[in-house]
């Protein structure tokens, strides 16, 4: 009675193609993620909320990310929710006057995933006045995903 000799595959390392909605838009893999079990941010230019672990899973980002603590009930943000941000695309960047600039990339991860998506600007961040930071909502007047903060 011979035993069967299984044949074991080389392993091949595959290239993921980046797409649209590719996390790797929003966030710098190289750096730490934090997470908060309803929160994943960079700590420097955005947060996305509404966030759980599959999605953390799905995303591979389980060995990249540390604890901190949020939660819905602390969110302390005001914006204007009555000035719509329109901006204009340019080749790299989208420009929202007078706020900023943001990478293309990042905004188009938002639309991508939220076609509906509309941008405010924040007017006061955890109790300071702020001007550089822009929310992004689900829809007109539905829920909050996302905070995206410009650069000049």
């Amino acid at each position: 009675m011979g035993r069967k000799i299984l044949k074991t595959k080389k392993s091949i390392k595959r290239l993921k193609l980046k797409r649209t909605n590719d996390i790797s838009s929003l966030f710098d893999l190289d750096k730490p993620l934090y997470y908060s079990g309803f929160a994943l941010t960079d700590d420097c230019d955005t947060v996305l909320f509404f966030i759980d672990d599959s999605f953390i899973e799905k995303n591979e980002l389980a060995n990249n990310i540390s604890d901190f603590n949020l939660t819905e009930n602390d969110l302390h943000i005001r914006f204007n929710n009555q000035q719509f941000l329109k901006p204009t695309i340019l080749s790299n960047y989208y420009l929202f006057d007078n706020i900023g600039i943001v990478k293309r990339k990042k905004m188009d991860w938002f639309i991508a995933n939220y076609p509906n998506c509309v941008f405010h600007p924040i007017t006061e961040w955890f109790g300071k006045s702020v001007n550089t930071l822009i929310i992004v909502l689900i829809e007109s007047f539905g829920k909050v995903v996302g905070v995206v903060k410009t650069h000049t």
